[in-house]
């Protein structure tokens, strides 16, 4: 039940001051304007000019309720008069007054209600301004003084009605009639001369009859200016049709509550302002358009930016390659992009509002529940591999890499998906020509090579010159193809983690010095010169793979080095890692090709293979080495004064004890 006020201690006196204004039934403009303007001030959907008499609530004036009356006992104007200040009601459902309240509960669902008194001069409440609203907010104190405002015009029009009906029925009076209606159209024109809202008064024939300060200022027109336009020549061209239609609404009797004029100012600006209109009659008659108006410019291009980034965004999530989907915090999904649509075979419509579950294979022995509870939290932040189902039962390889994101209703996941069953594919044939390689190709190219050796020593017999030439070269190329053949087998090996790494505490100064023992005679046939510089330091590694990476480096050092020139070997400790560098003073690397020297077949120049020998592979294999360890591998290089090839491995000190890792 709603919660009843006694009536206030001056309830006859106040009943009695009502009754002498003689507030007439019919709706009446002046009344109409403040409850419009109260409105769109407070920016409420719902205005009332209440009075309160002994039994009901009557509405002189209401803005987005068609009611005229309401019971006394569950008004809320009933608890409003009991005091002298503005009565705030934040939110009608949790206050116990109102919480059952017929008007909370029901049309027109009032949850905010904010009241200011009707207070004659006698200091009798009489009724309300009041603006309501169906959502709980509140009013800023600019608001509040304005809503005050207004009640306080409201008497001042009831007040000068009363004045002048008794004025009307004693000629004396007639000068007072005059003063009052001055001091009222003052009261007015100040009220709307300090107003933020564009205000305007049109005749039906187009003149401006008022503007407000803000209006003038906002279009950019003088007082004098004004007297020279017309309605429409502040109407955008391009929306004129649109202001007319409103205008002719207006002036045939309807309000409009909420309205858009697109209109231009005097320096060619376009502003989009928003309000109400509403129309003035005498005898049935219209005199003039109302209009109370607000700047929107700003807003709405903010809309159409936002509008614009929606769509732009939305283009981008639907014609991006991979998929994307969103889930909820308990792993609803809420949407997928296009390319996730593709890749699991579902429409939109039949994912939505599903568990991510649906998603996955229903494996023997396993828990789908608890695997996602568990492989769930991996994926954030990084990229992980899941099995997935396809809408046709198909299972299907996937990499899942999540983020999570907060908003108003809570957290939130995102994920991008990727289809790796092509790659797998991909990876299954590589495996399968490796195998074909290493024992149908690999055996045979060895025992050619043995028998070319045999012919070229001479042992078989000796051979003409043109033929031992044409052997040599033979058994040169059988060579190449078998280290070709053998560093893919090796960086195949590598990569799928099948070769052992042997760690432990190296001394730098043997590794360093193996390596030069192993290309000290090739490097003797082309007169270059080997120095080690620093070999002291002691890297956690594994000691023969350190080997293979400098080998590595020194041979390509040799090979693009001149006669005479020297190629330099330097260790040093940069914790956590140790640093090696291989310096060679040769030819140098152009800068678009040291990111692309350590792919696969890569040479700095194409005539190099041919020229200089090797595979392409060396560089690819010393990369694969370096990153198994946990280190980095790189290259410094100018053109014409020679290149600096150096890696890191893990420091010994950085990584106590021993280990073996596969």
């Amino acid at each position: 039940m709603a919660d009843t006020p006694q009536a206030p201690a001056d309830e006859a006196a106040r009943l009695e001051a009502l009754a002498r204004y003689q507030i007439l039934e019919a709706p009446e403009q002046d009344f109409d304007d403040l409850a419009r303007m109260a409105a769109h001030v407070c920016g409420t959907p719902i205005a009332l000019v209440s009075l309160l008499d002994a039994e009901r609530e009557r509405f002189k004036s209401r803005v987005g309720w068609d009611v005229t009356e309401a019971p006394r006992a569950i008004s809320f104007c009933s608890h409003a008069i009991q005091g002298r200040e503005l009565f705030v009601v934040k939110d009608a459902a949790a206050d116990p007054r109102f919480a059952q309240n017929p008007l909370v509960l029901g049309p027109p669902g009032i949850r905010f209600y904010a009241g200011a008194q009707l207070l004659t001069p006698e200091g009798h409440a009489i009724g309300t301004l009041s603006v309501i609203d169906r959502a709980p907010r509140e009013l800023s104190a600019h608001q509040n003084e304005v809503l005050v405002a207004l009640a306080r015009q409201l008497i001042h029009v009831m007040e000068l009605r009363r004045r002048l009906h008794e004025l009307r029925e004693s000629n004396s009076e007639r000068t007072g009639v005059q003063r009052a209606l001055k001091e009222t159209e003052e009261r007015y024109r100040d009220l709307f001369e300090g107003a933020s809202d564009l205000i305007q008064a049109v005749s039906p024939d187009g003149r401006f009859l008022y503007t407000n300060r803000a209006w003038r200022d906002t279009l950019g027109y003088s007082a004098a200016d004004v007297g020279a336009l017309r309605f429409f020549d502040v109407i955008h061209p391009q929306h004129r049709g649109e202001a007319a239609d409103v205008m002719q609404w207006v002036l045939e009797g309807g309000d409009v509550d909420t309205a858009q004029l697109v209109l231009v100012s005097k320096d060619g600006r376009r502003i989009v302002a928003e309000g109400s209109l509403s129309c003035k009659r005498v005898d049935g008659q219209p005199v003039a358009t109302r209009a109370i108006l607000r700047d929107v410019t700003e807003r709405r291009r903010t809309e159409e930016r936002l509008r614009v980034s929606e769509a732009r965004t939305r283009s981008i999530l639907d014609n991006m390659l991979g998929g994307l989907i969103t889930l909820d915090g308990a792993g609803t999904l809420e949407s997928i992009n296009p390319a996730g649509e593709r890749i699991f075979g579902y429409r939109p419509e039949e994912l939505v509002g599903q568990h991510l579950g649906v998603l996955l294979p229903d494996l023997p022995g396993q828990d789908k529940a608890a695997f996602l509870k568990n492989e769930f939290p991996k994926a954030l932040g990084r990229v992980t591999e899941w099995q997935g189902r396809r809408k046709n039962g198909e299972a299907f390889p996937f990499e899942l890499s999540m983020f999570e994101f907060d908003t108003e209703a809570g957290r939130h996941f995102a994920g991008n998906v990727r289809d790796v069953s092509e790659r797998h594919e991909v990876e299954r044939l590589k495996k399968e020509f490796v195998s074909t390689v290493s024992h149908e190709l690999r055996t045979p190219l060895t025992s050619i090579r043995g028998s070319l050796s045999l012919l070229a020593s001479g042992i078989l017999g000796e051979l003409p010159s043109e033929a031992q030439e044409a052997v040599s070269i033979a058994d040169r190329n059988a060579l190449r193809l078998i280290g070709l053949i053998n560093d893919i087998l090796d960086l195949e090996r590598f990569e799928s983690g099948r070769i052992e790494m042997n760690m432990g505490d190296v001394e730098l100064q043997d590794v360093l010095q193996r390596s030069v023992e192993a290309v000290k005679g090739v490097a003797g046939q082309q007169g270059i010169a080997l120095e080690i510089r620093n070999p002291g330091a002691r890297a956690w590694a594994d000691a023969d793979r350190l080997v293979q990476v400098v080998v590595n480096l020194l041979g390509n050092a040799i090979k693009f080095s001149k006669a005479g020139q020297s190629v330099t070997l330097e260790a040093e400790q940069k914790p956590p890692f140790v640093e090696v560098r291989v310096i060679d003073r040769g030819r140098g690397i152009p800068p678009a090709l040291r990111e692309a020297v350590f792919e696969r077949f890569k040479q700095v120049e194409t005539s190099d293979s041919r020229d200089k020998g090797g595979t392409g592979l060396g560089l690819a294999i010393c990369k694969v080495i370096v990153e198994r360890h946990g280190g980095e591998i790189g290259v410094l290089s100018e053109e014409g004064r020679g290149s600096t090839f150096f890696f890191r491995v893990p420091e010994a000190a950085a990584r106590g004890g021993q280990a073996r890792a596969s």
